[in-house]
């Protein structure tokens, strides 16, 4: 009896040591599983995020603005979408723009933002532009935030445009730019042609010749071969004219040429013209550096319009 119950205390001891045993193990399980499921559970996450969210590129948008002969303005951008707002502007001109975010991840925003211009061309387009009375020009311009912080909706830009007289454009509100951020305008415009007030395709000189001199003396044929020989074409409807008509319309002719001459009304536009484009000119984002808001650029403008070129063919290499 007594190896009897000596045997049974025994294998209760071990049973009870056993459920001890597998109790403490299983409190460990469970500790170590709430501390691991959380990070379990975020990797998972992140790599089922990554199946279906590719990497993100630049972000790019044109706004083209369609020329009209009747005042109009482009379309200004509106918050991440583009809308627009009338205001009078000068016919022959476009405006478009393509807007570059910044990369990301985005810095931390702080401080303040910083607009910046920076002119990237002024070229004269193809010909033939003489049809429109001037040389057609494109303008391609860049603004930027360089600060580090988020230029708000609402600012906006002026262009002076060296038309005549010159011409102010204004853009509207623009959209927000956020540190980094760019973008690229495009505008067309007219500018007239430049030189004297006057244009003509014959020798001034040689016809103003004779305006100081005694040509009352002068008979019917003699003032008929004098305009033949000196505006080399015939007389047309003055074929019966008499020497009062002659000597009467050279009077007139002469004295135009003493107007054409006279400098107080004598205007030349000529030379070089400037063109520049300012940044929130009226204060609506609140930086402290301005002195980049502005930039410019001087166009050489040619009097004369340019006509198409054609093609050259090689020579051959003829022995006469």
């Amino acid at each position: 009896m007594e190896n009897k119950s000596f045997k049974d205390t025994f294998l209760r001891g071990i049973a009870l040591l056993g459920l001890i045993l597998i109790l403490v193990l299983g409190a460990w399980g469970i500790i170590v599983l709430a501390f691991n499921i959380p990070n379990f559970l975020s990797s998972a996450g992140t790599t089922i995020a990554g199946l279906f969210e590719g990497d993100r590129d630049e972000e790019t948008v044109e706004v083209p603005v369609v020329s009209t002969s009747t005042p109009t303005t482009p379309s200004a951008p509106t918050g991440p979408t583009t809308s627009g707002k009338t205001t009078t502007a000068s016919p022959k001109t476009t405006s478009a723009y393509s807007y570059t975010p910044a990369p990301q991840p985005a810095a931390q925003l702080y401080g303040l933002p910083d607009l910046a211009v920076r002119i990237i061309s002024v070229v004269p387009q193809p010909a033939p532009t003489y049809a429109s009375g001037g040389n057609r020009y494109s303008m391609q311009f860049e603004i930027s935030n360089m600060g580090t912080n988020i230029a708000g909706y609402g600012w906006a830009f002026t262009a002076q445009l060296p038309m005549n007289p010159t011409y102010t454009y204004n853009s509207g509100p623009q959209q927000a730019l956020r540190p980094g951020d760019k973008i690229v305008y495009t505008m067309g415009f007219d500018m007239p042609y430049q030189g004297y007030d006057y244009n003509r395709d014959y020798n001034d000189d040689e016809r103003y010749d004779d305006c100081n001199e005694n040509y009352d003396r002068w008979d019917l044929d003699e003032w008929e071969d004098w305009y033949e020989d000196v505006f080399d074409r015939s007389i047309g409807s003055r074929d019966d004219w008499d020497e009062g008509d002659w000597e009467e319309w050279y009077d007139d002719f002469c004295d135009d040429r003493d107007g054409y001459y006279d400098y107080d009304n004598y205007s030349y536009y000529g030379g070089n013209r400037v063109v520049s484009v300012t940044a929130d000119p009226f204060g609506a984002v609140y930086e402290l550096n301005r002195f980049n808001n502005t930039a410019s650029q001087t166009i050489q403008h040619n009097y004369y319009p340019t006509y198409p070129t054609y093609p050259t063919y090689p020579q051959y290499p003829w022995v006469y």
